[in-house]
């Protein structure tokens, strides 16, 4: 038996206080229900989940019961933060312990708790690496589970730590362009451009997903890689162009004429491209916090061609002519900074 009211005194909170205070270890007297109970009683937080978790681990590591706790602290339910630090001081307190790469591995594959299942992942791929069942788990994991975090955070640790593998690259390039979930592919994406760039099968994954991902969020991040990444290559420019002109969706529009103004200013030919989308882009304003392409055609024109001659006539034009209001504002404070600019 063990009191939880001998916690260190550097926990200066009362909920931290009322929490624990009067507590002692009996598997009888349902403990970890009454830790559930009052956690949600006192609204116990990530920070206060975490340092009661940590106190009770580091004070009673030596003590079989708390192992068993920490457990069954697992089956919190999934508004708590409670099971996240539990599977974590686990794998940091009892590394050493032979079951709990079994457990680790467990939850990773089972648990109800998508949460739980992400820092398992997180724990096996930091303190198991080098363990023959890791990757092997990993991988299902990064296909496989039916929640698209727990994929993100397995794709994440599949190209950080098993880039060398041979298996990785293709399970990566899978990803990026068939899983369900738009934020997968887009962390798949990123992870073939950061780690693969120079691979030779990268570029035409990139270039494919930029035309032809059916959401409109992955082929903008595509698009701001490819110009970013591959901005010399002799294909990018004309996709992008293509884009810019013909992309079903305003904020991939958007996005290719921000990046062709951005990367491609010094062009002979962009001006004209630029002025071309402000004035002819067909986007019809339905909500406030859209983008507008002929705005950030616009945009571009005022930043990096503020002197040329055709630059006052356009914007003069779109705060006549524009039928979307924040192209007109945009234009009328566009052309008082011209002005100002010009008289200092």
């Amino acid at each position: 038996v063990f009191y939880f009211s001998f916690l260190p005194l550097y926990f200066d909170s009362l909920i931290l206080s009322n929490l624990i205070t009067g507590w002692e270890y009996d598997a009888e007297l349902g403990l970890v229900e009454q830790f559930s109970d009052r956690s949600k009683q006192f609204g116990l937080n990530k920070k206060l989940s975490e340092k009661v978790i940590r106190a009770i681990a580091n004070n009673w590591q030596n003590d079989p019961a708390i192992f068993t706790w920490l457990e069954a602290c697992l089956r919190f339910d999934e508004q708590s933060f409670v099971p996240i630090f539990a599977v974590t001081v686990i794998a940091e307190n009892w590394q050493n312990n032979p079951y709990t790469l079994t457990l680790l591995q467990k939850l990773a594959q089972s648990n109800d708790h998508e949460l739980v299942r992400r820092t398992a992942v997180e724990q096996l791929t930091q303190g198991w690496h080098e363990h023959p069942k890791t990757l092997p788990v990993i991988q299902q994991l990064a296909q496989f589970d039916n929640k698209r975090s727990v994929r993100k955070t397995a794709v994440e640790q599949l190209a950080q730590r098993w880039h060398e593998h041979p298996k990785t690259l293709p399970i990566i390039q899978q990803l990026a362009q068939s899983d369900d979930e738009e934020s997968v592919r887009k962390t798949a994406v990123e992870q073939l451009a950061q780690r693969w760039h120079e691979h030779p099968k990268t570029l035409p994954v990139i270039q494919q997903l930029a035309q032809s991902d059916d959401d409109y969020s992955v082929r903008s991040m595509v698009i701001a890689q490819l110009a970013q990444g591959w901005h010399e290559h002799p294909e990018t420019l004309s996709l992008i162009q293509q884009r810019a002109q013909s992309d079903n969706n305003e904020d991939v529009r958007s996005t290719a004429i921000e990046q062709l103004a951005q990367g491609w200013h010094e062009y002979p030919e962009t001006l004209q491209l630029l002025i071309k989308y402000a004035v002819n882009d067909p986007y019809i304003r339905r909500y406030d916090f859209e983008t507008n392409p002929r705005q950030t055609a616009l945009e571009g024109i005022a930043k990096y061609y503020p002197n040329h001659p055709q630059t006052k006539d356009l914007l003069l034009d779109r705060l006549n002519n524009d039928p979307d209001e924040k192209v007109r504002e945009f234009a009328q404070q566009a052309l008082e900074e011209l002005s100002q600019s010009r008289l200092s």
